[in-house]
């Protein structure tokens, strides 16, 4: 039988940290120390990543997507040729596998692709984009490509994003994703906040995942430059949001570049 007092923390933390377009989510990233590998699934991401930093980096975007209309009912209306992100997913999984497989993320001495594995921190950009290469390749198992998604095909995506974070955490680096915010109203107190970008169970799901979830957001100060701010501690309008860290309910993080 173990006691209290005998814990000590040298679990790695898994941080996910969430915020409007341009607030700061990928530089954030950036600071984290250690040797960093990164997973790109938003393009916009690339534009925050610097020369200098240690970073190494696998993009996987859908080189085009399927532009054609669906109805409710599944009919589709488009003369253009039916593309997907399905693919896009089916590589990444192969990718991300192999490198599990070989323990790579965590063993130096491994190397794959002329790099040498062994790293502090995994990270995803963006968890947003990343749910919509895997509801893609969900409706393509399916059999609905194309096709507007059911509540079975967003069940199907918690459990698979879920899994993703779990065998990330397994590499024992420490993981971090990003992911979008949206406006949310609460059906009870009509009140409006801001919530994490993603749909169905995962909203119950996701925090469950990680350690420590911050909001990100940026303010223009007088001087017309940019403040990077982190919120570390539920609010009114951010209520979705952890810390295991000893950090101000808000701290300042704004980086030169």
């Amino acid at each position: 039988m173990a006691h209290a007092s005998e814990i000590h923390n040298d679990a790695r933390q898994k941080f996910l940290l969430y915020g409007g377009v341009g607030s700061g989510k990928t530089s954030l990233f950036r600071t984290i120390p250690g040797r960093k590998f990164l997973y790109m699934f938003d393009p916009a991401g690339l534009n925050s990543i610097k020369p200098n930093d240690d970073i190494t980096y696998e993009t996987f975007l859908p080189e085009a997507i399927s532009m054609s209309i669906s109805t409710l009912k599944g009919v589709r209306d488009s003369l253009a040729p039916t593309y997907s992100a399905a693919d896009t997913y089916t590589k990444w999984e192969k990718d991300f596998q192999n490198r599990l497989d070989k323990n790579w993320f965590n063993d130096p001495t491994v190397e794959i692709d002329g790099v040498k594995g062994g790293f502090d921190v995994v990270g995803f950009d963006s968890l947003t984009t990343l749910s919509d290469l895997v509801l893609d390749r969900i409706l393509e198992i399916n059999g609905r490509s194309g096709k507007n998604p059911e509540i079975s095909d967003y069940g199907m995506l918690a459990n698979t994003l879920a899994r993703i974070v779990r065998n990330a955490a397994a590499t024992g680096c420490y993981v971090c994703l990003t992911a979008h915010e949206a406006a949310a109203q609460d059906k009870l107190m009509r009140t409006v906040g801001m919530q994490i970008m993603v749909t169905g169970q995962l909203k119950a799901k996701l925090p469950i995942l990680f350690s420590d979830i911050w909001h990100t957001k940026v303010e223009r100060t007088n001087d017309g430059k940019d403040r990077y701010l982190v919120d570390t501690r539920p609010n009114d309008m951010y209520q979705t949001m952890r810390c295991s860290l000893n950090l101000k309910p808000t701290e300042e993080v704004t980086i030169n570049t």
